[in-house]
């Protein structure tokens, strides 16, 4: 067909053809480029608005601490600092609302507008809760403390979210470093509120002082963890919870000793938050950052499992064994899963990748 065709037309289809294809192409490239650049722009949002969440949720922290101390004074002392503080919670939540409404998802049914949405849930409790906590004498510390570390772990749940939302390993190392400081702050924050409301009462309540031992033994896991590496703090922390059950042994041998209990009760939830910072960091290593909250539900739930089956039986063998006995049983039973930890984890190792 082009064999019939005269030279001029030749000429035409030889030059033509090149320059159709080449706009084609160029409208592909220029179509991908745009959709890029749109969800580049929506990753910058979501970032933006990351960051400035962080304001309502350091807010929220301030109001934790001096509403746990005001409760703990039996709603004596630091009434004002409270209402001055949810003046300052009601500004940042007024800034949250209106970020929200000027975020674009991807989709509604997306995760992290399921995440934003649950917060706005919790948040819109707020001022009942609040007053709640005023005209109910009987509300405890600890249930004050909860509610308010109930919206902040939320707040920051869409923070982790929003990592998820690009392919951009820098983006996700960022966003995800920006996610740890915030939690290692709000363990901190909630040390304060106990240590707050512990000073205001005169004394610990009931769980309070356990709670905090725990929340130390978290911040002393991370900075260890830090040290150490993941795998040389998964052995060692888990040595110590396993001889935190010695020193329950020796309560049991002691009998009623109130300093003996108090180092025993202290060095289990100790070691527990330096065991529980290792654990949570081996299962964030190994989520997919695509879908990190599906993958770290599971990990967890999974993890609950035995323990909540072999609970059932630890009246039995108490009533069998004996205090001395059981807790020397409860150590030995950790024999088997630091050996295994040895294999999953190798000391030498030093990094995720060499997980079998």
């Amino acid at each position: 067909m082009i064999r019939n065709l005269q030279i001029r037309s030749k000429l035409i289809a030889i030059l033509v053809t090149p320059l159709i294809a080449l706009t084609v192409l160029a409208s592909l490239a220029i179509g991908a480029n745009v959709a890029r650049g749109v969800q580049a722009d929506r990753v910058n949002d979501e970032t933006a608005f990351a960051l400035n969440l962080s304001q309502l949720v350091h807010e929220l922290q301030r109001e934790r601490d001096l509403s746990a101390g005001w409760v703990g004074s039996g709603r004596r002392a630091g009434y004002g600092g409270v209402v001055a503080q949810r003046v300052a919670s009601n500004q940042a939540l007024a800034d949250f609302r209106r970020d929200v409404e000027g975020l674009s998802f991807e989709d509604d049914d997306s995760v992290l507008r399921q995440r934003v949405d649950t917060a706005l849930a919790k948040l819109g409790k707020l001022n009942d809760e609040r007053q709640r906590i005023e005209d109910n004498p009987t509300l405890t510390v600890a249930k004050t403390l909860d509610f308010y570390s109930g919206i902040i772990n939320d707040l920051l749940a869409v923070d982790l979210e929003i990592a998820t939302q690009t392919d951009d390993r820098d983006l996700i190392r960022n966003v995800s470093t920006f996610v740890a400081l915030a939690r290692f702050k709000e363990a901190v924050s909630l040390e304060r509120g106990f240590l707050n409301a512990a000073a205001s009462a005169g004394r610990f309540g009931q769980g309070e002082f356990q709670r905090l031992a725990t929340i130390i033994g978290a911040l002393i896991g991370g900075a260890l963890l830090n040290r150490l590496g993941l795998y040389r703090s998964l052995m060692t922390f888990g040595v110590l919870q396993a001889c935190s059950n010695l020193s329950f042994m020796v309560l049991a041998e002691v009998g009623r000793d109130y300093g003996v209990m108090v180092t025993a009760v202290a060095f289990e939830n100790l070691s527990g938050g330096m065991g529980t910072t290792a654990m949570v960091a081996l299962m964030m290593a190994l989520c997919d950052h695509r879908y990190t909250a599906t993958q770290f539900a599971l990990f967890t739930s999974l993890a609950a499992v035995p323990r909540t089956f072999i609970n059932a039986a630890t009246g039995w063998l108490v009533e069998n064994l004996g205090w001395f006995h059981f807790f020397g049983l409860c150590a030995l039973l950790a024999v088997p899963g630091m050996l295994l930890l040895l294999k999953v984890a190798p000391w030498r190792a030093e990094d995720s990748s060499k997980l079998v």
